[in-house]
């Protein structure tokens, strides 16, 4: 007996997948042929099976449709519809909104606490993106309360006062760099360290710095020599520089620079100390200001200047220390006699500072321009300028000549000489990889200082236009608080004394060393004193 097709497909081992049965020949004769490669969808075979079943010969067979495109079907949410009068109740509720976690305890019942909003982190404060800059409704800080219709020249000096250090400032600065300096001394006895404070605590370079500058300190080995006379053969002075009065306080500037160029002699490290020697020392005074918890701190021993790079968690201040960097150099000379000759040196340096920091373009590491070479581009076009005493035409020309790629590119070399001396120093930009993005940036100025000039309505500031004041302000005022937490925090808590660990079984615990240790304690210690001994003579008489 022949077995069906459905009995071999449901006996075990490989299953087939069934055929569809072909038509006998009665029904082929009535029914149309149709190919074999083509299969007629699921509805027609069923419109063809009933035509069939029925004895129509009517029945008209329905042709393959074509493939149609489907479409979701979406259903369109009704929107909640909130009645007129609740309307501002909503507008109050929308404003403050609060986020509540329901913490659900072993009885069943949830407490509601209120979770604090997260800080959202600024965007981009670049001059492209002003159109995203926070609203500042209270207007320009730097400006008075009673402002009246001043010159730009003017506002320039009150924004770079604004932005200058305060007394409290620099005081909590010396304070922290006094605790630092007590750390290392600490860790590094029995060998001595002095210190040298160059850089923003200088007090040259005071009217320079900004509420953001960093602590530079700069460290050395403290070695006893004799001091030289004025009969000394080896005195090495140099008389190279035609200036005549040496001893003007102008010239004895605190501030040093770690660009070496062609016409000056800076040392950018300590003499007769090789560069690893450098970082095995800092490595080394680094280890206490790790320990008490206080810095985040970055030994970078492979910098072209070896240093220890601190940041102060409370005030947030950034500390560099450096080991036997030159404190005295020509370019402090150079900079130091435009900064006395014209005064709107220092403000727009200041001002350009600020500027350069809201763009992220302070820093010479991450492709932007550094104090050093800012003073002396700000030099460089007092030069040029027709009128050096007005700081609006320093500033205007700074951003409209260093704004063209043709003046202003990587191999640009720019040069600062006293006049009438021989005294020069230079800054070149091969290291300053975003070079582009600076001449973008100070065409952008330009232009929204020329906009904002020339505005029908014109406001109160003109700054304004390049400046985030919002944020300006922000960081300001928080700059005060942490200074001021910096020097009223309270003194630490004395550590109680610590208790003896006593074992329950054997009484106090006793400090268990190793043989080999022993030994040398052994050895090492002296012997211990022997009573001497007593003799007695006894006289034993055997003649009698």
């Amino acid at each position: 007996m022949a077995r069906s097709s459905h009995d071999k497909s449901t006996e075990g081992g490989r299953k087939r997948r069934l055929r569809a049965a072909s038509p006998s020949p009665d029904e082929a004769d009535g029914a149309p042929k149709r190919k074999k490669a083509k299969r007629a969808p699921k509805k027609v075979r069923q419109v063809v099976a009933e035509g069939e079943s029925s004895g129509d010969d009517n029945v008209p067979l329905r042709k393959r449709p074509a493939k149609a495109i489907k479409k979701k079907k979406t259903r369109k949410k009704a929107k909640p519809v909130r009645p007129a009068s609740s309307s501002s109740e909503a507008s109050d509720t929308d404003e403050d909104e609060e986020t509540y976690l329901h913490i659900q305890n072993g009885s069943g019942l949830s407490t509601a606490v209120k979770v604090p909003a997260k800080k959202q982190p600024r965007g981009d404060r670049h001059l492209r993106s002003r159109h995203l800059w926070p609203e500042d409704k209270l207007g320009a800080p730097w400006l008075p309360a009673t402002a009246k219709p001043m010159s730009i020249s003017e506002e320039i000096y009150l924004l770079a006062s604004y932005i200058r250090l305060q007394p409290i400032e620099i005081e909590a600065r010396r304070a922290l760099s006094g605790k630092i300096k007590a750390t290392i001394e600490k860790q590094m006895a029995p060998t001595s360290v002095t210190f040298d404070e160059f850089g923003s605590l200088a007090a040259a370079c005071e009217p320079r710095a900004t509420f953001r500058s960093d602590i530079d300190l700069s460290m050395e080995r403290s070695t006893a020599k004799p001091a030289p006379t004025d009969d000394d053969p080896n005195d090495s002075t140099d008389n190279s520089s035609s200036y005549e009065d040496e001893k003007d306080p102008v010239y004895n500037s605190g501030m040093s620079f770690n660009f070496a160029t062609s016409t000056t002699s800076e040392t950018d490290s300590a003499p007769g100390i090789s560069r690893a020697q450098q970082a095995r020392f800092l490595a080394r005074a680094s280890i206490g200001l790790r320990q008490g918890g206080d810095y985040r701190v970055d030994v970078r021993g492979r910098a072209k200047v070896p240093i220890i790079n601190l940041v102060h968690f409370v005030s947030r201040l950034e500390v560099d220390i450096s080991m036997g960097v030159d404190k005295t150099s020509v370019s402090d000379q150079v900079i130091a006699w435009y900064a006395a000759t014209y005064p709107v040196f220092n403000p727009v340096v200041v001002l350009l500072k600020e500027f350069l920091h809201q763009s992220g373009l302070s820093k010479p590491f991450e492709g932007g321009i550094g104090s050093y070479r800012l003073y002396v581009m700000v030099g460089h076009v007092i030069n040029l300028v027709d009128e050096p005493s007005n700081a609006w035409r320093v500033l205007n020309l700074f951003f409209e000549h260093f704004s063209g790629p043709g003046r202003f590119q990587s191999s640009t070399v720019l040069h600062l000489q006293i006049p009438r001396t021989n005294v020069r120093c230079e800054a070149e930009f091969k290291s300053i990889f975003r070079i582009r993005e600076c001449n973008t940036l100070f065409q952008l100025a330009a232009e929204a200082l020329r906009t904002a000039i020339r505005a029908p309505k014109r406001g109160p500031s003109i700054l304004a236009a390049i400046f985030c004041s919002a944020d300006l302000r922000e960081d300001r005022e928080e700059s005060v608080r942490r200074a001021e937490a910096v020097l009223f925090a309270p003194a630490p808590k004395p550590e109680p004394p610590k208790k003896e660990i006593k074992d329950v079984r054997f009484g106090k615990r006793h400090q268990v060393t190793s043989t080999k240790k022993l030994k040398k304690l052994q050895t090492k210690a002296k012997p211990f004193p022997r009573t001497p001994l007593r003799t007695a003579t006894v006289v034993i008489d055997l003649t009698g």
